[in-house]
């Protein structure tokens, strides 16, 4: 007590400038001390290990192109769906493109893009290098195939069908991913054959992401569809209207050893 007496004394009959200079250095002090914990506190909560249960993923962006399938202009508006864990919703620009923010896979991932007088898109897709997704075409629906798809009533060409064939009235693809019934892994390398009427086979094959494709399968088309890969048993299915869901995801088991 005796020390503090004597030093407030002191400091009662120091100048003005240096009881002005000493508060100066007690608050600059206070103010750094402030900021220093603040910054510590910031860089524990960076660095902290994810508690049990909780997984800590850094996100990325996925991104693509929205057209018209048939003047291939894109498509303001577009509403995308992905199916991940705390993917929201993105809707494409005045270009028709589109960025979404999500956590990243590895695996195909069920894309879902409706747009006002066009059909609803649903297909299993791969991403591509940076995360971009391939070009999607949308189809105008039946309704509004008269007008253009604004609805302003601008005639739209009709297609021009192939010669020797007649062309369905309308067209998807057949898309789907070959995987592993035990480890539910893609399968690389399968081969998948596509045989529709009396017309000549499609074949595909997968590459990692054990992912199929065939572009504009008619939609009430009917016909075989096998896959077989080196080490599993082949599977074989009818293509009909009711059996296309179930061909999304076809797993295939091993062969006895």
């Amino acid at each position: 007590m005796v020390g503090g007496f004597l030093a407030y004394r002191w400091f009662a009959k120091s100048p003005v400038a240096v009881r002005l200079t000493i508060f100066g250095l007690i608050f600059g002090g206070i103010v750094a001390w402030g900021v220093a914990i603040r910054n510590v506190s910031a860089l524990a909560k960076t660095n902290a290990p994810a508690l049990p249960g909780q997984t800590v993923q850094q996100e990325v962006t996925y991104s693509g192109l929205i057209v018209d399938a048939g003047t291939l202009a894109g498509i303001r508006g577009a509403k995308v769906i992905l199916s991940l864990a705390g993917a929201t919703p993105g809707y494409t620009d005045s270009n028709g493109r589109y960025s979404i923010d999500a956590p990243p896979s590895s695996k195909v991932i069920r894309v879902r893009v409706y747009a006002t007088n066009y059909d609803t898109y649903d297909e299993l897709l791969p991403p591509g290098a940076n995360n971009q997704f391939a070009d999607i075409r949308l189809d105008v629906t039946r309704a509004v195939q008269g007008q253009d798809a604004g609805g302003n009533g601008k005639p739209i060409a009709a297609p021009t069908p192939s010669k020797g064939k007649r062309e369905s009235s309308q067209s998807r693809g057949l898309s789907g991913t070959i995987l592993d019934v035990v480890t539910d892994l893609p399968i690389r390398g399968a081969t998948v054959t596509l045989t529709i009427d009396q017309e000549e086979p499609l074949h595909r094959e997968t590459e990692s992401t054990g992912v199929y494709v065939f572009n504009k399968v008619p939609a009430n088309a009917e016909g075989v569809l096998r896959v077989t890969a080196p080490g599993y048993q082949p599977y074989d299915r009818r293509i009909s209207a009711q059996t296309r869901p179930e061909l999304r995801t076809i797993k295939l088991r091993r062969t006895q050893q």
